[in-house]
């Protein structure tokens, strides 16, 4: 990518200025990190008159910055791409310049996860407690994937244990909850016991399988966004950023790819 930037500057004269004979311009301009500066050097001679042959001398150092932020400059190629004066009141030179700045690299945007998807996680047990006091095994396999998809592996840990004490809680609340009977002979008790050990057991071998699903899908924590540039082709960004034509289809209408379009280009974790 190439910018033009243009600068003006007015250069005040202590003496008349009838006549510019000759004017050179060269510059000092260099990138630095996310930014070029440097200086302008305007020089040349010029008449004081129009009846003296005499000529005077004149130097001036210019300087310039402009900033390119989110972009490497590590290959920028800087010149002048048009430059030109006038005289103002016979006592200021105005310079007008343009300086290309070519091989500008734009550095992808990351969208960095939510720091607190602990909380929305609260916020979906709650809900649910409210509607029902049974949770369902779709909504759980779709939220958790949902969380994955959004956040990453890194939240896995907490969202399991979210849902590992929710279910602790409904199996103390269902105990609670069941009116008391005459007492129950022992046997029949300890196979109660054993019973509501494999109910529990096998809630937590539910939500394990689920995870453990989970898990071997493909996440994604992180999205870059490309704009595309001259002589992009969907064949060239998919090489680039090593994807296919249908990841980058679930993110992006790609029917038709130009030139400034912004494209969501999902960042692996395997």
């Amino acid at each position: 990518m190439k910018k033009i930037i243009p600068f003006h500057k007015e250069i005040p004269f202590k003496t008349n200025l009838e006549e510019v004979t000759s004017i050179s311009l060269e510059h000092t301009i260099h990138p630095e990190k996310e930014k070029v500066e440097g200086d302008f050097i305007v020089s040349g001679e010029y008449k004081i008159s129009d009846n003296s042959n005499c000529v005077e001398s004149f130097s001036y150092e210019l300087p310039f910055e402009a900033e390119f932020p989110n972009c490497n400059l590590d290959k920028a190629l800087i010149d002048i791409h048009d430059f030109y004066y006038e005289i103002m009141n016979s006592s200021i030179l105005t310079v007008h310049i343009e300086l290309c700045v070519q091989n500008i690299i734009e550095d992808p945007v990351i969208v960095e996860p939510d720091p607190e998807p602990i909380k929305e996680v609260e916020e979906v047990i709650e809900e649910k407690n409210t509607e029902q006091p049974v949770l369902e095994e779709k909504r759980i396999e779709e939220y958790v994937k949902q969380q994955m998809e959004e956040q990453g592996k890194e939240q896995l840990e907490k969202i399991e244990r979210k849902i590992q004490d929710l279910f602790d809680k409904e199996v103390v609340t269902e105990a609670i909850s069941e009116p008391v009977l005459q007492e129950v002979p022992k046997e029949e008790s300890d196979e109660l016991m054993i019973e509501e050990k494999e109910v529990e057991e096998e809630k937590r071998d539910k939500i394990d399988e689920i995870l453990t699903q989970m898990e071997t899908k493909e996440t994604y924590a992180t999205y870059k966004v490309y704009i595309v540039r001259e002589n992009d082709t969907l064949e060239t960004i998919m090489e680039k950023y090593d994807t296919t034509r249908e990841l980058l289809s679930l993110y992006n209408d790609l029917n038709e790819i130009k030139l400034g379009d912004k494209i969501m280009i999902p960042s692996h974790d395997a």
